[in-house]
């Protein structure tokens, strides 16, 4: 790997480091020194990682009383690291990262492989349209129902809807009766709860036994 492979690597990390010690602190603490330049700033150089992760188990929508910052701190960590993340994948080849991800998938899994990539890139996009359905509609989970996202979580996708409910902080909270406690619980908790069951599966049929 190139020298300047490692740097890179370096530079991430400390970048990432750095952005969620910062965010986490102006979440705690709000400080009038921290413009909203330099939260908007961070994700952009590099820290957008450590900004989603921030936002997400430090609970910093509080920003969204800052009207005009509201839709810049929600979206701009998550949209900075898939530009981020596309443009390493476009660095190191896209066919060979693609390439590695399915025929591993496949060679190890072989259908199940196949099937479970697709339906986690479908939970993937599902969590960030709802999530972002708030934005631009009264009650965002008329665009994506309960019927339809809940099934696709539980039989194979969970761990591509959690990987975009910390990147976009994606929260529901329905605790009206028996019925949306099971939303509220597999929206919450649950999605990493089945996703680790998923990952614990996979890894035994396929690596361990």
């Amino acid at each position: 790997m190139p020298f300047y492979y490692y740097i890179g690597i370096v530079y991430l990390v400390i970048i990432n480091i750095v952005t969620l010690v910062m965010y986490v602190a102006e979440a705690e603490h709000p400080s009038s020194r921290l413009s909203a330049t330099g939260l908007i700033l961070l994700p952009i150089i590099g820290g957008s990682l450590g900004a989603c992760i921030a936002n997400f188990f430090s609970d910093t929508e509080y920003r969204e009383r800052r009207s005009w910052l509201s839709k810049f701190l929600a979206f701009i960590p998550p949209f900075m690291f898939i530009v981020q993340f596309l443009l390493i994948v476009t660095t190191i080849g896209v066919d060979n990262v693609f390439s590695f991800v399915w025929n591993h998938a496949v060679d190890r899994a072989g259908w199940i492989g196949e099937y479970l990539i697709v339906i986690n890139i479908i939970a993937f996009v599902l969590v960030i349209i709802r999530k972002s359905a708030y934005y631009i509609a009264p009650h965002g989970n008329f665009l994506i129902p309960d019927i339809i996202l809940i099934p696709i979580l539980i039989i194979g996708g969970a761990t591509g809807g959690a990987i975009a409910k910390i990147l976009f902080n994606f929260k529901e909270d329905w605790s009206c009766n028996s019925t949306m406690e099971f939303q509220n619980f597999i929206y919450n908790a649950g999605m990493f709860v089945v996703s680790v069951i998923h990952i614990g599966l996979y890894a035994y049929f396929f690596y361990i036994r």
